[in-house]
């Protein structure tokens, strides 16, 4: 019987995880975070997020969910667990600022959250390290990026924040991604190549380093 639940909650899972990753999720996310008013908030990082989630969710069901069985029940399951993080996003506005905004651009500043007073900055990025490995193997889906690129950029990223360099989050990528593929620093400008791989890695490098922010206990 264990094996048989464990067999349809995978299948569950899968389902769900199928939908997540369809366009039909990103429109629905988007949607939520306009009637949310999450301005700043890519559908992705709530698609990722609920990911996480539902991961976490399923591995502590002890028998499957019973009405989780077609295509509409699945969308309206997980539109309510993406409607739930938006609310919860929406409500942290009042207590703190973006994850990862505040983390690179202040990042001189004792990081101050509510509940961890006493972790520094250099704590929480220590944390963050520890934390994206693990991440990245649930999180990286992105068809157009080389995920182990996408690791060593967010990676980097957080080793010049420890190394206080002072630049703003796009001048870390730039840096970060010339540095991860081997190539010179020499401050030419950036290529429509070196743009286009920025704004792409660039995004994938912020979700890996806004959930593994999340799954650290700061929120």
């Amino acid at each position: 019987a264990s094996a048989l639940v464990d067999q349809t909650l995978s299948i569950q899972l899968e389902a769900v995880h199928d939908w997540l990753m369809s366009d039909g999720a990103l429109s629905h996310a988007a949607a939520i975070a306009r009637k949310r008013r999450l301005d700043d908030v890519e559908p992705e990082i709530l698609v990722n997020e609920a990911w996480i989630k539902l991961q976490r969710v399923f591995s502590r069901r002890a028998e499957p969910y019973p009405d989780l069985d077609g295509d509409e029940q699945i969308r309206r399951f997980t539109y309510r667990v993406l409607d739930n993080l938006a609310i919860d996003r929406a409500r942290a506005v009042t207590r703190r600022s973006d994850a990862l905004v505040p983390l690179v651009a202040e990042h001189q500043a004792p990081v101050r959250e509510p509940g961890f007073d006493q972790i520094d900055q250099h704590d929480l990025i220590t944390r963050l390290i520890e934390q994206i490995p693990e991440v990245a193997t649930r999180l990286l889906t992105c068809p157009g990026c080389a995920h182990d690129v996408v690791l060593a950029l967010a990676l980097d990223i957080c080793q010049s924040v420890l190394a206080d360099i002072e630049s703003d989050f796009d001048v870390l990528v730039y840096a970060g991604l010339r540095r991860v593929l081997g190539e010179p620093d020499d401050g030419a400008p950036a290529t429509a190549a070196e743009r286009q791989r920025k704004s792409r890695c660039g995004r994938c490098a912020r979700l890996l380093l806004e959930a593994a922010f999340n799954v650290t206990g700061v929120a």
